[in-house]
This record gives structure tokens, C-alpha cells and sequence, in this order.
């Protein structure tokens, strides 16, 4: 993912209970840029610019989670779903 003036791309999917990483490099020299934050999952993370940096998602839950800047301005969604089994039907889900 990148930081220029908004993050590319500003909505990622995920699946739930799939470990994610996230990697960031920061091209915007802004320093509101300088800081990435996404509370559902803990993440307060520097961001140097043109470093990229790793952000480990460990269990992600089902649900739509903000993340951010720390002024708000940039901001995007990580979209967690629940995952689909080779049958079809959702994992952690009863039928």
C-alpha cells in the first residue's frame, strides 16, 4: 500500500482469522503522513518516509475497521469476511 496524499488502495479485504501483513511505504513528505493508526486491531506505527513498513494483522475479525492518519485526514477501510470452505459455506459460520 502507499501513502500519497490518500492511501493506494484506500480499501483492502481480508479474511477472518487469516493472518495478514500489510505493507506501507510512505511517499508523501506531509507530516501528517508520518503515522499510521488503526485501533481495531492496536496499530499506532511509525511511517519514515520511502521505509516500507510491515504491519502484522494476526487474527483479523469479520467487520469494517477505519484506518488512518493521526489527524484523520488519509484514511481507508480494511473489509474482514468471513472465509469460504471448499463446500461453500462460511468458516465459523453454523449452518
Amino acid at each position: 500500500m502507499e501513502v500519497r496524499g490518500v492511501y493506494v488502495p484506500d480499501r483492502i479485504e481480508l479474511s477472518a482469522g487469516v493472518p495478514a501483513e500489510l505493507r506501507f511505504v510512505r511517499h508523501d513528505p506531509a507530516e501528517c503522513a508520518s503515522r499510521l493508526l488503526i485501533p481495531a486491531f492496536g496499530v499506532d506505527r511509525q511511517l519514515p518516509l520511502g521505509v516500507p513498513v510491515t504491519v502484522i494483522i494476526p487474527n483479523p475479525t469479520p467487520g469494517e475497521f477505519l484506518f488512518t492518519c493521526h489527524h484523520g485526514i488519509y484514511h481507508g477501510h480494511l473489509v474482514v469476511r468471513n472465509a469460504r470452505r471448499q463446500d461453500g459455506s462460511k468458516r465459523g459460520v453454523k449452518s
